[in-house]
């Protein structure tokens, strides 16, 4: 995947050549706020890229600069080779999808459709082909001659997708489409934007502050924080491989210890923490070093309930704090020695759900694999951060 922060490689190497969209040291101001810092991304072609983060961190600045809608301060971006500041929003290779959708009131879904075609005074056999082929695509073709006060709101969505495609962009920027809609509404509109993005076989640049979101739709997660990239990467490298604790706590929930490493050998170390020794799988750290080592709730496993307390290598013994049923699983917050907080995910249906019982004294296992080390000098931020 073609996804780099950092410099980007200079034109007529293999990365080059598979980048759609390069993004060079851009900056961007509004009065004395910076809302883009110096970014630099390389973004792959037919890729579902998704822009991730809190309101403010520049996402939305970034996606409206690629389509023309703002102008970088300073740094360059290029769509296939091609730097594209003298190029107006309608000239550039690129649609965008509003949040509000932004239709036409008083044109019905084939006119709002055909509006592109139009500007570009293509002739009208051709817009009417084209048109009925894009509203087939998005399953809207019984919907042509309705207004879109008529529609639902997944329906408006889908014509201004509809509206977007049908010129054949290269890239199409997508500026949280899906916040107006109900939660199983959005969850069908995601499928359906993943199977549409697909079969279009085009760039999409989405903006959305969900994460759930962001790890379900995109090929490549960029994170951001105060206009600067955090990391970018696949959903599972962003997810299980976070790069600092921002990212960490953005993508989902953790549970940290704070320690320091005593030892390491063979890609994993030996941490030292309020709550005893253990062992985690490590990016390069060296003896003395201060980490936080994090675990997502599905890698903390619960090891036994009652017992005599005693604990083995990367277990510790937890009191149940809280338990709250989501459905089909329960999200399960231990308090455990020097006052650290353990959650765990666990099956409601499981047999060791009834032992979640506030109070209750349980061990919990916190195998080496799961535990993944950040280290903590470069996060000392990381609380401020924090949406």
């Amino acid at each position: 995947m073609t996804i780099v922060s950092g410099k980007i490689e200079p034109m007529g190497t293999m990365a080059a050549e598979q980048s759609l969209i390069e993004i060079d040291h851009v900056r961007k101001s509004f009065g004395v706020h910076t809302a883009i810092d110096e970014v630099s991304l390389a973004l792959g072609e037919g890729h579902f890229v998704t822009l991730l983060g809190p309101s403010g961190c520049g996402k939305t600045t970034l996606l409206r600069m690629i389509g023309g809608l703002e102008t970088p301060d300073s740094g360059s971006i290029r769509i296939a080779g091609m730097p594209v500041a003298s190029f107006s929003p309608i000239d550039r290779p690129t649609r965008m999808v509003f949040q509000s959708y932004a239709l036409f009131p008083h044109m019905t879904v084939e006119k709002n459709v055909a509006y592109g075609l139009q500007r570009r005074r293509m002739p009208d056999a051709e817009i009417k082909v084209k048109v009925a082929a894009q509203l087939e695509m998005v399953g809207l073709s019984e919907k042509a001659k309705s207004y879109p006060s008529e529609l639902s709101g997944g329906q408006q969505q889908r014509v201004a997708l509809a509206r977007a495609l049908v010129t054949k962009p290269r890239v199409l920027l997508l500026d949280e489409p899906l916040a107006a809609l109900d939660l199983k509404l959005r969850q069908r509109m995601q499928a359906e934007l993943k199977s549409l993005q697909r079969s279009a076989a085009i760039t999409f640049v989405y903006v959305t502050h969900d994460q759930h979101e962001a790890l379900g739709l995109s090929d490549c997660v960029v994170v951001m924080e105060k206009g600067r990239v955090a990391q970018s990467g696949a959903p599972a490298e962003i997810y299980h491989r976070p790069a600092n604790r921002y990212v960490a706590e953005f993508v989902g929930d953790i549970s940290v210890l704070d320690g320091t490493v005593r030892d390491t050998a063979d890609g994993h170390a030996r941490i030292e923490t309020p709550a005893g020794m253990f062992t985690a799988s490590s990016p390069p750290v060296q003896p003395g070093n201060k980490v936080h080592a994090i675990i997502r709730p599905e890698g903390v496993r619960i090891a036994a309930a009652g017992g005599d307390g005693t604990t083995g290598t990367n277990t510790l013994r937890a009191t149940v704090e809280t338990a709250t049923f989501r459905g089909a699983d329960m999200l399960v917050e231990f308090r455990g020695p020097a006052d650290i907080r353990i959650q765990t995910s666990i099956a409601s249906t499981a047999p060791e759900a009834a032992a979640i019982i506030p109070g209750q004294a349980i061990t919990l296992e916190l195998p080496a694999a799961a535990l993944w080390l950040i280290p903590a000098e470069r996060n000392s931020n990381a609380s401020e951060s924090s949406p």
